[in-house]
């Protein structure tokens, strides 16, 4: 994140949550409308944000001590997922997020929009790709703030 200029990641892709959190849901689907989300600081405490469906496997699965639910059955609003950005410091920050080429935010514009207005940032693209045929890390695709 150094390298990049960034202060944290704001991610909720399946493979990046598993990557970046240690949590994986074993089901043959994933599950778009009960969506998890990471606020990883390149300093301090990361914030995972699940369904509270899965509130328990998040606790038990993730080696992150700070572990939130949401109860609605279509997404968290706006407010919460823009208050563990802002509980993880990042509130006004250089943000990487997934919003590049092939990557989602698991949420919708609308909701997304919102969530920067609330915090204050413009989130960057992440990453193309985490790690290439060899298992290398690549690098990003740019971030802005």
């Amino acid at each position: 994140m150094g390298e990049m200029g960034i202060d944290g990641l704001f991610i909720s892709g399946e493979e990046n949550m598993f990557y970046f959190t240690g949590i994986r849901f074993f089901t043959p689907w994933t599950s778009y409308p009960r969506p998890s989300f990471a606020a990883l600081p390149r300093e301090g405490e990361p914030i995972l944000l699940v369904q509270e469906n899965h509130l328990t496997h998040g606790r038990l699965a993730s080696w992150v001590k700070d572990v939130r639910d949401y109860p609605e059955l279509n997404g968290p609003p706006a407010e919460t997922v823009a208050g563990i950005i802002e509980d993880a410091g990042l509130k006004g920050r250089r943000i990487g997020a997934e919003i590049g080429y092939e990557q989602r935010i698991n949420m919708p514009v609308e909701t997304f929009l919102r969530v920067q207005r609330i915090i204050g940032v413009d989130f960057g693209c992440l990453f193309s790709n985490l790690e290439d045929a060899d298992g290398e890390v690549k690098g990003g695709i740019g971030v802005r703030a």
